[in-house]
């Protein structure tokens, strides 16, 4: 069992490293959460989280310091930024694993853990730095051990001293993974894991294990590694417990004060959608798993799947990625259906399937290719040029994979053209929308990185652009932009220094200091400077771009 964790685990690495760095930080999010940790680790301030020196408190640091851990082994490139995500990533697929394994058997469990990673969502937040894969994890990690601590519906049964205290030890790793879930997150990482415990000891009526649960100790296990930060943060900043506890987890849930309101079946969508390939199968390995599982655990799988999807679709705050806590219990759904799919079973629906994706994605490269060749790559992506040929290489790979099939009743050469042609839809999908994408700052920092001295000032003029900061290093001037920053910045009396009102950057525009100032075309069309100031304009630096880069000096013009 030891090698197929190896091998699993091994080879699922190593198909969410590959190419991992190619392209630069995505904005808002990624260079939202690369921003946070560098700040953590500049000025050593690790129990307020700050973005572009303004304190940020829309979530907790557990994550912040796990990435400024990792930039402090590992650097600060795209490769290091992005590679806590995917050994999360990794680790998810292994714990679902782990439950497949538990409830069915090693082989579905297997199935289940590849599963998840070749699920269209699954794979492409396993490349993108987000909160919600580490937290995805540590709710996981809870509903895993909890089944593991109570073997329902047998609990009743008693087990030997020595599985006892192994029983102990797993009830605490409980508490304490949900404890890890909240400090990601937020309230939700304990909300879910235990409406869904909730939910299922009332409905198979096991009200009686919570006597077993260790609720008390449990309990202070969970408050001894959750409140220490959050009373810190408030004694730091008072005004932290409304802002955190009401704006941030109440008022997101149920107004649309985070402009992130979307129709009730939206999640609904983004799950059929991103549990691709897998999709089509659903229905059918429900069917089968209700068939091999005792009744309260196959409950529990369901309850696990459909309470974070309703409870998500009644929310007025909704995103993508909030989706992935349901991808688990589904991919354990699935992991029987696939083993025996492997064995020859379910054969035409595989081929089925596995001719789809291939269609589809020989048709997506045809298609793409003459866009591609017209298209000179960003300077930033040449892996997004080598992934052309090697993407068809694959394809063609899947393709010839899937051939046998035509020929054969046996669906495993489709099962493993399916996985194949999934993954390589996964890096095409990432090639494509790198080569086409000009929306990094980063050309424009690497420019600044070669100018700037360290008394020059670089001014984000009426928006700001989370990736600046991140590329060079630094804290970026603000003019006339709160945003999201709008908390921080009336909490802490220091930030306006940096982030100023319009008055004051012309003051600044006029002195002898050296100005960058980076604003958008619309800006800077409509821009009616007083006449003590003059901006140049330096060209050709953000090509693709909405933006232009100026300064207040015409030594600094140099192309």
């Amino acid at each position: 069992m030891r090698f197929a964790i190896l091998l699993l685990g091994l080879s699922i690495a190593i198909a969410f490293f590959f190419c991992l760095g190619a392209h630069p930080y995505l904005t808002p999010s990624e260079a939202r959460y690369i921003e946070i940790p560098r700040q953590m680790v500049v000025s050593a301030d690790w129990v307020v989280p700050h973005l572009n020196g303004v304190p940020y408190f829309e979530k907790p640091p557990l994550f912040y310091w796990m990435q400024a851990a990792a930039f402090s082994i590992f650097g600060w490139n795209e490769l290091a930024g992005r590679a806590l995500t995917a050994l999360f990533s990794t680790a998810l697929c292994l714990l679902t694993f782990a439950l497949g394994r538990m409830l069915f058997s090693l082989r579905a469990g297997i199935a289940a853990g590849f599963a998840l990673a070749l699920t269209w969502l699954g794979f492409g937040l396993s490349r993108v730095v987000l909160l919600d894969v580490p937290l995805t994890v540590f709710i996981t990690a809870t509903l895993l051990c909890f089944r593991a601590a109570v073997p329902a519906p047998y609990s009743h049964l008693r087990a030997s001293a020595v599985k006892e205290r192994r029983r102990q030890w797993i009830i605490y790793a409980m508490y304490a993974a949900a404890a890890c879930a909240v400090l990601t997150k937020g309230l939700i990482g304990a909300i879910l894991p235990g409406m869904i415990i909730a939910a299922w000891l009332t409905a198979a009526r096991q009200w009686r294990i919570v006597k077993e649960m260790r609720l008390l100790s449990g309990i202070a296990l969970f408050l001894i590694i959750t409140l220490p930060w959050h009373i810190a943060a408030g004694l730091r900043y008072p005004q932290f417990w409304q802002f955190y506890f009401i704006h941030e987890h109440f008022a997101r849930f149920t107004t649309e004060v985070h402009h992130r309101a979307q129709p009730w079946w939206f999640f609904l969508a983004v799950a059929t959608i991103g549990l691709m390939p897998w999709t089509p199968f659903i229905y059918a390995a429900a069917t089968r798993a209700k068939r091999l599982l005792p009744p309260a655990d196959f409950l529990f799988l369901v309850l696990w799947a459909l309470l974070p999807l309703i409870f998500f679709s009644l929310s007025h705050s909704k995103l993508i990625p909030y989706i992935l806590p349901i991808f688990p219990p589904v991919a354990v759904l699935l992991g029987p259906f696939l083993a025996e799919a492997w064995d020859g079973a379910h054969a035409r629906a595989i081929r089925a399937a596995a001719g789809g994706v291939g269609g589809a994605l020989l048709l997506f490269g045809m298609a793409w290719t003459p866009l591609a060749e017209q298209s000179a790559p960003p300077p930033w992506f040449d892996p997004a040029w080598r992934l052309l040929p090697l993407g068809w290489m694959a394809t063609a790979a899947g393709l010839f994979c899937l051939a046998p099939s035509l020929f054969s009743r046996h669906p495993r050469p489709a099962l493993m053209a399916l996985g194949l042609l999934t993954l390589m839809a996964g890096y095409w999908g990432q090639s494509f929308a790198a080569q086409f994408w000009r929306g990094s700052v980063k050309p424009i920092a690497t420019y600044l990185s070669e100018k700037l001295q360290p008394e020059d000032e670089v001014v984000l003029f009426e928006t700001y652009r989370q990736d600046l900061p991140v590329y060079l290093n630094r804290n970026i001037t603000v003019v006339e932009y709160k945003g999201e920053l709008e908390f921080g910045t009336r909490i802490e009396p220091a930030t306006a220094s940096w982030m100023i009102p319009l008055d004051v950057f012309w003051k600044r525009c006029a002195g002898e200091r050296r100005l960058y100032v980076l604003m958008t075309k619309d800006a800077y069309a409509h821009l009616q400077a007083p006449a003590m100031c003059k901006l140049s304009h330096i060209g050709g630096m953000a090509d693709g771009l909405d933006m232009m880069l100026l300064t207040n000096q015409e030594s600094a013009h140099e192309q």
